[in-house]
């Protein structure tokens, strides 16, 4: 996969956001003394007061304090599946933090490449970790750190990559309006000049579809520029040049004489 030195800047946005957030809840522990912030598993589940009343007692910058508060709410925040760093609990779990990361690492795809994304990659990036945590829910089984990771890293890279399709979508939509424009000022044909601009060689047979209309298009084209040369070479050859008129009065007026 080669990527493209110039950045799209819609999806270049999403990864400052992607990028700024996964960094916060990854070195959020670092940015308090060791032992700060400790859960219990019994103190699990999505909204649980006990964890808000430690958070809120705990010495933290506003900014580390807001995002274990968002943790309380998006995440179960259970300490045997969460990341220990610094003497801290993470944030979030080791799932939920993998997935930031790859919301990360697929924006900066995105940001870089322009991507089709079919239905297989979606089931590819959101099925193993459907399947490894639903598996677990229900009792089946105990995954691990390395399980939690290996699909939640897919799982957050295909939703950022999936919303850069639609950054993409946005910006042609938006683009090929402005071409049409432009195609109709000068007479040719919107899909050509959008192949032309975007370096897309014509296969024999686009041609033969096109080639007619392009032919029109172009013949209009033509018959203007000849028009105004024509035009052009008429005005140049009278300018300086008297009228019938005045010459035949001249001539007139010297046989008078």
């Amino acid at each position: 996969m080669t990527m493209d030195l110039k950045p799209n800047w819609g999806n270049f946005v999403i990864l400052i956001i992607a990028g700024c957030w996964a960094f916060l809840v990854t070195f959020s522990p670092y940015m308090m003394e060791p032992g700060t912030i400790q859960f219990d598993d019994d103190m699990s589940g999505v909204g649980n007061q006990d964890r808000y009343e430690i958070i809120d007692n705990a010495e933290l910058n506003p900014v580390v304090r807001r995002v274990y508060r968002s943790g309380v709410v998006m995440c179960h925040q259970m300490e045997s599946r969460s990341f220990k760093l610094n003497g801290n609990q993470s944030p979030y779990c080791e799932r939920c933090t993998a997935i930031f990361w790859g919301f990360a690492l697929g924006a900066l795809i995105v940001t870089f490449k322009r991507i089709e994304l079919s239905a297989w990659w979606v089931v590819a990036g959101l099925i193993p970790m459907g399947i490894d945590g639903v598996t677990q829910l229900v009792g089946l089984r105990e995954s691990n750190m390395a399980l939690r990771i290996l699909t939640g890293v897919p799982a957050g890279m295909i939703t950022t990559m999936a919303l850069g399709v639609i950054v993409f979508e946005i910006q042609d939509s938006i683009r090929y309006a402005r071409l049409v424009k432009r195609a109709r000022d000068r007479s040719i044909d919107p899909q050509i000049l959008w192949m032309e601009e975007e370096g897309i060689e014509m296969s024999d047979e686009r041609k033969r579809l096109y080639g007619i209309e392009q032919g029109k298009y172009q013949g209009k084209e033509n018959q203007r520029g000849k028009a105004r040369s024509s035009s052009d070479d008429i005005s140049s050859s009278t300018a300086g040049k008297p009228a019938d008129g005045a010459e035949g009065d001249r001539n007139a007026n010297g046989r008078k004489k």
